[in-house]
Formats: structure tokens, sequence, C-alpha cells
């Protein structure tokens, strides 16, 4: 394989903070809003009871746009960018971790390329979910709604939905009837997905980022490449975890523990429970880690500093 200069990483100490991180903002918010009726489908058809409401991803789309219109694909929209802050932590982490690893002199095995690239990815899990485990919880709820027949909802007062702001009666109500923890239902579930997730996603994206480098370097430009890498760590994510994301969002919208909630998924599902609205996850995950990539890696080329510039790859 090629030299690792090849494929360069960009590091935060060679951005300019005040162009990055106000792109990154807005790239986030932007990737997020792009791919949010997939994320709204998605929900809804874990949730629900073999194929009680929606028959698949087709089918889910096609009658909330009949009975909600076209909005009801945006249901809880608003509240999901408050999962900004929780993403600027995650990056910010990743690359922080991932940078101090590799000066760990001491330690040979930390030497190894992939190795850094999926312990990043792993610690910036915990802590973007540290922060955004409350906002998936209120999230959910606005995707779901009040449509608790035939889903593993537990079910909330119909009051909370009609409130001018929806999101903040959610809160309001799990906080009063449960304890100011109820926003971090699920926490354990949502880490026991989102770590090995994270940690294989950005270990293969690294991984195929080198690859496609060595053979594709001379015929496409280095962003394509990323985009490509992207697109095949999400496509892999996406399948390993899918039970596991299941269960998470079972958890945080029955409010029961994990072994009943798992139990309850096998004796219903059986064997489908690991593909379980797995198309409607892919259809989210893959424009998602696409525009994610794409974006992300463009902002860090933009922002990197003058003495820097000659080091870029577009």
């Amino acid at each position: 394989m090629h030299a690792l200069s090849e494929a360069p990483v960009i590091g935060l100490d060679m951005l300019n903070l005040y162009k990055y991180i106000p792109l990154i903002c807005a790239s986030g918010i932007t990737t997020r809003a792009l791919v949010y009726p997939f994320s709204l489908i998605k929900t809804r058809i874990q949730a629900q009871t073999q194929t009680a409401v929606y028959n698949g991803t087709l089918d889910a789309f096609g009658k909330i746009i009949r009975k909600e219109g076209v909005r009801g694909l945006y249901r809880g929209l608003l509240s999901q960018n408050a999962q900004i802050i929780p993403g600027i932590v995650y990056i910010w982490t990743y690359e922080n971790v991932r940078q101090l690893l590799s000066t760990q002199e001491k330690f040979e095995f930390l030497h190894n390329r992939y190795l850094l690239f999926g312990l990043g990815g792993a610690s910036a899990a915990i802590a973007g979910q540290t922060l955004g485990v409350p906002v998936d919880n209120v999230v959910q709820y606005r995707q779901l709604g009040h449509k608790t027949k035939k889903t593993h909802m537990k079910a909330l007062p119909p009051e909370v939905y009609k409130q001018s702001y929806p999101s903040l009666a959610i809160i309001q109500h799990l906080w009063r009837s449960e304890g100011p923890l109820a926003l971090w239902k699920g926490y354990f579930a949502t880490l026991s997905m989102v770590i090995p997730s994270s940690a294989l996603w950005w270990w293969i994206y690294g991984y195929n980022s080198d690859i496609l480098t060595y053979y594709l370097s001379a015929k496409v430009p280095m962003t394509g490449i990323q985009c490509g890498a992207g697109l095949s760590a999400g496509i892999c994510a996406t399948c390993v975890t899918n039970v596991l994301d299941i269960i998470r969002l079972r958890i945080q919208t029955e409010r029961k523990t994990y072994i009943y909630t798992a139990r309850t998924l096998w004796k219903e599902e059986g064997m489908s429970m690991f593909y379980k609205g797995l198309s409607a996850r892919l259809a989210h995950s893959l424009p998602f880690s696409f525009t994610i990539i794409f974006l992300y890696e463009s902002i860090k080329k933009f922002s990197v500093k003058e003495e820097f510039k000659d080091k870029v790859k577009w």
C-alpha cells in the first residue's frame, strides 16, 4: 500500500477554528434535515409490533404523507437540531483522542492507524451520547406522536402533544413522572449500540480510505475517495448494529429494562429482529454517511491554516 501521506489526516491543530466550528455546525443541521424523514420512518417501523402499521419503508412513506401530509415526515425536526451540540462534542472528542493517543510512544500498539480511528470513534460516541440521549428521548416521542396503538410505546397524556411547545411538555412530563434521570433512559443501551457502531464506522472509513487511495488516487479526487469510504463504513456499521438500535429505541419509548425488551423483541420478531427496519435505517444512514463525510472533509480542507495548505488534497 502507498505511504499514509496518500490519504492525509487533517488534525485540529491544523485548522482555523473560527472558520471550522461555524461551518461544521451548519453542515450538521443541514445533513440532519435532509435525512430526517428516513429517521422518522425508521423509528416508527422499529417501534411497531411486526408489521402492524407499516409494511416497509415505502409503505410507511406513503401512509405518513396521506394521513399527516408532508409535514408529518418532519415531526420533531426542530427538537432534533439540539443534537448539534452533542455533534460538536463528538467531533471534538474524536479528533483530540485520536491525536492524543498517536503521541503515546510507550504503547506501540497505538501506532496502528486504524486502531486510532476506532478508539477515537468509540470515545467520541461516549462523549456525544452523554449529551445526546436526552435529545433522542424527546425526539422519538415527537416522531411517534400520540400513536401508541400497535407500537411499543408508553403513552403520554394527550394534552402533552397539544401544548404550544410539545418537546418542552414531554421533558416536563418525563421529569415529573420519573425524575431527572428519565431523560437519560436507555443511556447504557444506547452506548451498547453507538460505541461499536462508531468504532467500526471510523475503523472501516480509515482502512477503506487507504485501500481506495491505493487503487484510485490517480483517477478519483481525494474527496470522492473519502465519500466512497464513508458509504462503505455506513453500510457495515448499520447492518451490524441494527438490532441494538431497535432495543435502544424500545427501551426509551417503552421505559422497560434491557433484558425485558430484548426477550420481548425475540418473542415477537424471531430472527427478523436483526433486519427489522433495516431498509429505512440504511436509507437514513447511507446519505447521512455520504453527506456528512463530504462536508466534514471539505470543511476541514477549507479551514486549514495557510501554512498547511500545501498538504491538502481535494
